[in-house]
C-alpha cells in the first residue's frame, strides 16, 4: 500500500501542479475578476458532476465482494444509472434556462453542455477508480499525468498565443475532460465490462447507494465553494479572484489526502472482506495517516506562505492570508475522508443525506457572520468550522454502524 501511495501521490502532484504552473501566466494575463469567472465555472462543473451521485464508489464496494463473472454485469448497471442521470440533468438544465435562472456571466448554452461534460468527467472517474481497485497504480498515473499535460498545454496555447482570456482557461479545462472521458469509455469497453447484460436489481442497488450521495455531494460543493458567492456579494468579484488563488494553495493538503486514499480504499475494502481480518492493522494505519496529516499540513502551510509571492502577480499578494486557514480546514476534511468508507461498508450512506447538508448550513451561517468581520479570511474560518462539524458527525455514525476498537493498537 505504501508503494502504491507514493505512485498515486506522484501522479496527483503532477496533476495538481498544472494550476500552480499556470498561476504566473494566469495572474499576468488575467485580472482578479477574470480569475473569479474561472473559479465560478469550476464551481458549476463540480456541481454538475455531483449530480451523478459519486457513482465511482460502487466499483471498490463490489469488486471484491462479487464473483468475478458477476462484476461486468454490475458495471454495466452503473453505466445505465449514469445514462439516466445524464438525461435528468439535461432536462433540469433546460428547465433552468427556460425559467431564466442566473447564468453568472456565461452563455446559456454552457448549461446544456455542462451535463455532457460532467458525464464524461464521471466516466473518467469510473475508469480511474477501476484502475485503482485493480491495483494498477502505474497505469493510473499514466492516465492522470497525461490529463494534466493536455490541460496545461492547451491552457497556455489558448491564453498566451490565441489571447482568449478567461475563456481560454475554461477550454483548457473542458477539452481534456471530454477527451479522457471518451478514452476512459473505450478502455472500460475493451476490458469487456460493458458487454454483459445488466440486471434491474443491480440498477436499483446502484441507485440506492448513489442517490443518497447526491445531496451529500452537492452540500460538499457548497462547503468548498459557497464562500465565493458570499465574497462576490459582500466584497466584489475582484476579491473572489484573490481568495481563489489563496484557496488553491491551501487545497494542496487535499492533494495528499486524496493520494493516500486512492491507495487506502482498495486495501481497506479488501481487508474488511477477509475472513480473518485484523482490525488492529487498519486502526494502526489510520493513526499514522492522521498524525502525518496534521504535521504535514502545518508544515506545508508555512512553506506555501513564503512561496506565494514568487508565483503570483502583485494584484494577488493578499491571497497569502488565506493559505493557513484553508490548510487547517483540510486537516479536518482528511479526517472526514478516512471515516466515510465505514458508512459505505455498512450501507448507511443515507445518513450523508443530512450530515453533509448540515455542515453546509453551518458553513453558510458562519460565512454570513464572519466575512463582514474578517473579510476574505472569515470565509476560510467558516470552512474550518464546517469541516470540523462534518468530521465529528461522520466519525460518530461510522463507529455507531461499524464499530471498531479505536482504543487498541495492533500487536502485529
Amino acid at each position: 500500500m505504501f508503494k502504491s501511495s507514493l505512485i498515486y501521490l506522484a501522479s496527483s502532484l503532477f496533476n495538481k501542479a498544472a494550476p500552480f504552473l499556470l498561476l504566473p501566466i494566469l495572474t499576468k494575463y488575467l485580472t482578479p475578476s477574470e480569475y473569479g469567472l474561472i473559479a465560478i465555472f469550476q464551481l458549476l462543473f463540480t456541481l454538475y458532476l455531483s449530480l451523478f451521485g459519486s457513482l465511482q464508489i460502487n466499483i471498490p464496494r463490489t469488486y471484491f465482494s462479487l464473483e468475478k463473472e458477476r462484476f461486468p454485469s454490475y458495471m454495466k448497471s452503473v453505466f445505465v444509472v449514469l445514462l439516466l442521470a445524464l438525461v435528468l440533468t439535461l432536462f433540469l438544465s433546460l428547465l433552468y434556462i427556460v425559467l431564466g435562472g442566473p447564468t453568472f456571466g456565461f452563455d446559456g448554452s454552457w448549461f446544456l453542455a455542462l451535463p455532457v461534460i460532467a458525464a464524461l468527467g464521471m466516466v473518467n472517474l469510473l475508469n480511474l477508480t477501476l484502475l485503482r481497485t485493480q491495483e494498477k497504480p502505474l497505469t493510473f498515473a499514466g492516465w492522470e499525468i497525461s490529463h494534466a499535460v493536455v490541460n496545461l498545454l492547451l491552457s497556455i496555447l489558448f491564453i498566451t498565443v490565441l489571447i482568449m482570456g478567461w475563456q481560454g482557461r475554461v477550454l483548457g479545462i473542458v477539452v481534456p475532460v471530454v477527451l479522457f472521458g471518451l478514452f476512459g469509455l473505450m478502455a472500460i469497453y475493451k476490458q469487456g465490462l460493458l458487454s454483459h447484460p445488466y440486471k434491474i436489481r443491480d440498477v436499483k442497488e446502484t441507485i440506492s447507494v448513489s442517490a443518497p450521495l447526491i445531496p451529500h455531494a452537492i452540500a460538499a460543493v457548497m462547503i468548498t465553494s459557497i464562500d465565493r458567492v458570499f465574497i462576490e456579494q459582500m466584497l466584489g468579484g475582484h476579491a473572489v479572484g484573490i481568495y481563489s488563488v489563496g484557496y488553491q494553495f491551501g487545497m494542496v493538503v487535499m492533494l495528499f489526502t486524496d493520494a493516500f486514499l486512492k491507495a487506502w480504499q482498495p486495501w481497506f475494502f479488501k481487508k474488511l472482506n477477509e475472513e480473518n481480518r485484523d482490525e488492529g492493522v487498519i486502526i494502526k494505519y489510520t493513526y499514522y495517516y492522521l498524525a502525518a496529516l496534521v504535521v504535514g499540513a502545518c508544515l506545508y502551510g508555512l512553506l506555501a506562505k513564503n512561496i506565494l509571492p514568487y508565483l503570483v502577480g502583485e494584484q494577488f499578494l493578499t491571497a497569502v492570508d488565506i493559505i493557513i486557514p484553508v490548510c487547517i480546514s483540510y486537516i479536518f476534511y482528511g479526517m472526514y475522508q478516512i471515516f466515510l468508507p465505514y458508512l459505505v461498508v455498512a450501507r448507511k450512506t443515507k445518513f450523508l443525506v443530512f450530515i453533509t447538508p448540515l455542515a453546509a448550513v453551518v458553513n453558510i451561517v458562519f460565512n454570513f457572520i464572519l466575512i463582514p468581520i474578517y473579510g476574505m479570511v472569515g470565509a476560510a474560518y467558516a470552512t474550518i468550522i464546517a469541516y470540523i462539524a462534518s468530521s465529528v458527525i461522520v466519525f460518530y455514525f461510522s463507529n455507531k454502524f461499524y464499530p471498531m476498537p479505536w482504543l487498541i493498537v495492533s500487536r502485529s
